[in-house]
């Protein structure tokens, strides 16, 4: 695992629960990150 996986992890004390909220928060907001990658490109 490289280190700011293992550090992320730590950082939530590997809570499966919060990676999943971040995950839906994620994936919830996807396009609109998409979205302003491509314009600042």
């Amino acid at each position: 695992m490289c280190q700011q996986c293992n550090r992320a992890l730590g950082l939530l004390y590997e809570n499966v629960e919060t990676m999943q909220r971040m995950i839906d928060y994620v994936l919830k907001h996807q396009s609109e990150t998409q979205a302003t990658d491509a314009v600042e490109a």
